[in-house]
């Protein structure tokens, strides 16, 4: 998320995000009888049930096992349901999962969203193991509206879903669900849980990508920052300082608003003029140029003094520094993504030799650099032989 941190979680507001193409593969095979197996060697995760009715009774397991697979239960058990009221046959499967090394580990998070791409990434397998079209139109709401479900109810009903949208359709303006949509989807049974996660919820998505030219660069600073803790602060600012919380977020939203905008008019340019030209324009900082990176600054410097003024440091000083030097080093627009608090950061440059001097500075900060690009496509089907490559390579680099 590179815009609309925690002003997102009031509908209405907008946000936007970017997919990156770390990615977490699924690999969904059919077992006999109604035996279910989901396995993540990476995660720890190795659990064993059978399918009962329209959910899965699992067979004792480890806290750790049971508390790692949490979004991988959730999905499988939604995924079920949804299966028994279109009257698909839903019998026994095994699932493997395996996370692209730039998300990190489970005490190393960086702040990329594994827990939103595993998610998606169970559900797209499940469905479509069981011969639904998941890249279809009906059949990717169906899979967006699936993991919405399966990922606000693994995390107890918090958050507003845009990774989650993101990991489904790649980059996009995002502005969240009602979360009584939540509980009415969770109080339905047959036709009507079927129709709920086959429509439109109240959500609003957007495809917006970034102009080719921008090249992004992440790294992570070595800590993980507690989204969880921070949202109890902004909660409880926002029931002292009302209107003060209102008005502030009001501004980020405006700030969010007119990044976007321009976006659109650089992505139009860009198509208009060619790359040569865009970078040239791009280097005179005119026009939309200034007015994005503008309002990507002052969006930024909002969302801190919201920080600020609830006592979490979403932003701090040692941050501020860290953002204002990359800054000099090749970063075009530079932040703390998401939640901020310093999992990552985050940063766009016009050229890879900008990212490129941008990278050694953070590597001589102590930063690692995260292999990452911005991707286009959100969820999407592999052959089942490339997990086992995928999964190999992964389990190198995470060794390295």
């Amino acid at each position: 998320m590179w815009l609309g941190g925690y002003s997102v979680l009031e509908k209405g507001n907008l946000s936007y995000v970017t997919a990156m193409d770390g990615r977490v593969f699924c690999l969904a095979r059919p077992l006999a009888g109604k035996g279910i197996k989901l396995k993540s060697a990476q995660f720890g995760i190795n659990l064993e049930g059978i399918v009962q009715g329209r959910a899965i009774k699992l067979k004792a397991a480890s806290k750790q096992s049971r508390e790692s697979g949490r979004f991988l239960i959730a999905a499988a058990n939604n995924c079920l349901k949804y299966l028994s009221a279109k009257k698909i046959r839903n019998g026994g499967f095994a699932l493997s999962v395996a996370n692209d090394a730039a998300f990190g580990t489970p005490l190393r998070k960086t702040g990329l969203g594994s827990s939103a791409a595993a998610t998606v990434a169970v559900v797209t397998a499940i469905l479509g193991s069981a011969g639904v079209d998941v890249l279809g139109g009906r059949g990717r709401i169906a899979v967006h509206n699936l993991s919405q479900l399966s990922h606000s109810q693994a995390q107890g009903k918090v958050g507003s879903g845009f990774d989650v949208a993101a990991a489904v359709f790649g980059p996009i303006e995002y502005s969240r669900y009602s979360p009584e949509m939540v509980v009415r989807a969770l109080a339905a049974t047959g036709k009507k849980f079927a129709a709920l996660m086959e429509g439109t919820w109240d959500y609003q998505i957007f495809p917006l990508g970034m102009p080719q030219m921008f090249v992004p660069l992440l790294a992570y600073t070595g800590t993980s920052a507690s989204t969880s803790e921070f949202v109890v602060k902004i909660s409880k600012f926002k029931e002292k300082k009302r209107k003060a919380y209102a008005g502030l977020l009001s501004e980020i939203n405006e700030s969010v608003k007119a990044a976007c905008l321009a976006l659109e008019e650089l992505r139009a340019l860009e198509a208009e003029i060619g790359r040569e030209e865009f970078a040239v324009a791009a280097r005179r900082g005119e026009g939309a140029f200034e007015r994005f990176r503008h309002s990507m600054q002052d969006a930024r410097l909002l969302t801190k003094k919201l920080g600020e003024l609830a006592g979490a440091e979403i932003e701090g000083k040692a941050h501020t520094a860290l953002i204002q030097e990359s800054m000099q080093h090749g970063a075009y627009v530079c932040r703390l993504p998401g939640a901020g608090g310093g999992d990552s950061i985050a940063a766009i440059c016009l050229a890879k030799y900008d990212a490129k001097k941008l990278a050694d500075y953070w590597k001589g900060r102590g930063l690692r650099v995260l292999e990452a690009d911005f991707d286009l496509e959100g969820a999407r089907k592999e052959p089942p032989e490339a997990f086992l490559k995928f999964e190999r390579e992964a389990f190198n680099k995470r060794k390295k």
